[in-house]
């Protein structure tokens, strides 16, 4: 086993608003209580103290949008969280015989650039009133055509209170990259399937709970090649009492701490938006990440490309090389040592780390 020496200068790198983070361990990330709990203003923390996660790259992406639709003239006010709808017709094949898809879909605006409006496909609504909740199908049915015209619906309104002409439609998760180095990216759907719902969310009510996360060796201190990727942690779930079809935890924190050899997930990103509404056109307010899946429809971020910064080695010092970097000081050394006393907690032989 191996001791590192404590020094009040060491602090993790990390994303997030936070002032500095420290979790020496695993032992320690569970002492503070974070198995269970998120850490507040951390979006992802280092394994451990020290400059060497400073310049790892995160990239997180969820569910946030389908498709981008490109309007020919935005409606005054337009913005995110108001609803979207497009006459539907088509001929479902089935089981020897067909059926007749009239009526509209449904999505959400989940972001406005312009005049594209970022869509989330949520329900076919049918000539009779039937709603089914329905997932986008790309170059199938369930999508919004790229031509012709939509109807916007403000929030709360069954009625449109606008409308306008689609011009063009794009693939949203086709169109997302994820960054690699300051100069160069790869498509996420060349990594990864587009995220959605899991079949365990699913189960239970809710929806749009997957969400990748892959870590870059962004400067190359760690493998000697920028844009590494060091691991993929695909289709981990925001809910917190998630499984894989085998039990093993699949809650994106608890995965991480489980899985990752280089990050702890600490919270739900900033700025997460609502990715359904809770009846008609009224958006869902119970969005966060990191609670019980039951009912939920969990809020997205899109596409999330981080920088870990803030990691700190003994006395401060923010480079390796920096004097007094690697030595912990004779109180560390001191209280290093002091662990050796404790037989009953570690009862094999030591190697004490931390003076250079």
């Amino acid at each position: 086993s191996v001791v590192r020496a404590d020094d009040t200068g060491l602090q993790n790198g990390f994303v997030g608003a936070a002032s500095s983070v420290k979790i020496k361990s695993l032992e320690h990330y569970e002492e503070l209580g974070y198995d269970e709990n998120p850490i507040s203003n951390v979006v992802v923390a280092a394994r451990n103290p020290g400059s060497w996660a400073n310049g790892l790259r995160v990239g997180i992406i969820d569910a946030k949008a389908d498709q981008i639709l490109t309007l020919s003239a935005a409606p005054a006010g337009f913005a995110v969280g108001m609803g979207v709808t497009q006459a539907i017709s088509a001929v479902l094949p089935g089981a020897g015989t067909t059926s007749v898809l009239d009526g509209y879909l449904k999505g959400i605006v989940t972001q406005v650039a312009g005049s594209d409006a970022y869509v989330k496909v949520l329900e076919h609504v049918s000539a009779t009133g039937t709603v089914t909740e329905v997932d986008y199908q790309p170059s199938g049915v369930y999508a919004f055509s790229g031509t012709g015209s939509v109807a916007i619906h403000t929030s709360g309104q069954a009625v449109s209170y606008a409308t306008t002409t689609v011009s063009a439609q794009k693939d949203w998760f086709d169109q997302q990259s994820l960054t690699l180095t300051s100069t160069s990216t790869v498509k996420w759907n060349q990594l990864a399937d587009r995220p959605g719902t899991s079949e365990y969310a699913a189960s239970r009510g809710s929806r749009f709970d997957e969400v990748h996360v892959v870590v870059i060796d962004g400067d190359g201190d760690i493998t000697g090649n920028s844009g590494t990727i060091l691991e993929k942690n695909l289709s981990v779930s925001k809910a917190k009492d998630a499984e894989f079809s085998l039990g093993s935890p699949s809650y994106w924190r608890k995965f991480t701490a489980n899985s990752s050899q280089y990050i702890f997930a600490g919270s739900q990103p900033p700025g997460i938006v609502t990715t359904g509404y809770s009846s008609g056109f009224t958006p869902e307010s119970d969005i966060a990440w990191d609670q019980n899946a039951e009912g939920i429809t969990f809020g997205a971020i899109g596409n999330s490309n981080n920088t870990l910064g803030g990691g700190w080695n003994y006395d401060g010092a923010g480079n390796i090389e920096n004097a007094g970097s690697l030595s912990p000081g004779l109180n560390g050394l001191v209280d290093g040592y002091g662990l050796f006393e404790n037989t009953e907690k570690y009862n094999v032989d030591f190697i004490l780390m931390g003076s250079a």
